[in-house]
């Protein structure tokens, strides 16, 4: 009922590998033109401000999620390409647009993908 979207996400690769990404993930996430990064919204609970949203980036080449510091409202992601990811914070209330330099900004945590059997 207008609640942004959440639930735990899988990434799918050849051979049928599968990972989890993260049980908390929103929607929808872009790749880069190269295939090599996946950027996705992950919902996180912070203290004194509640429910947010931080990017996670996922490197297949290291299968490893980046899940930066910097913290938004709801994203809706729109482009990833050059290292910069473009976006808008809270498409319907307040609206603002993002660039997001992946190579700049601060990294909160670096969690490396396991395989799921």
């Amino acid at each position: 009922m207008g609640a942004p979207l959440g639930g735990k996400c899988f990434l799918e690769i050849e051979e049928n590998q599968k990972f989890k990404i993260n049980d908390w993930c929103a929607g929808p996430p872009v790749w880069d033109v190269s295939g090599q990064y996946l950027a996705i919204p992950v919902w996180v609970n912070v203290a004194l401000r509640g429910i947010k949203q931080k990017i996670g980036l996922i490197d297949l080449n290291t299968m490893e999620l980046n899940l930066f510091s910097k913290i938004f409202d709801v994203l809706d992601l729109h482009s990833l390409d050059n290292n910069i990811i473009k976006a808008t914070n809270s498409p319907v209330y307040k609206s603002a647009d993002v660039i997001f330099n992946i190579e700049k900004e601060k990294t909160d945590k670096v969690l490396k993908l396991v395989a799921l059997q």
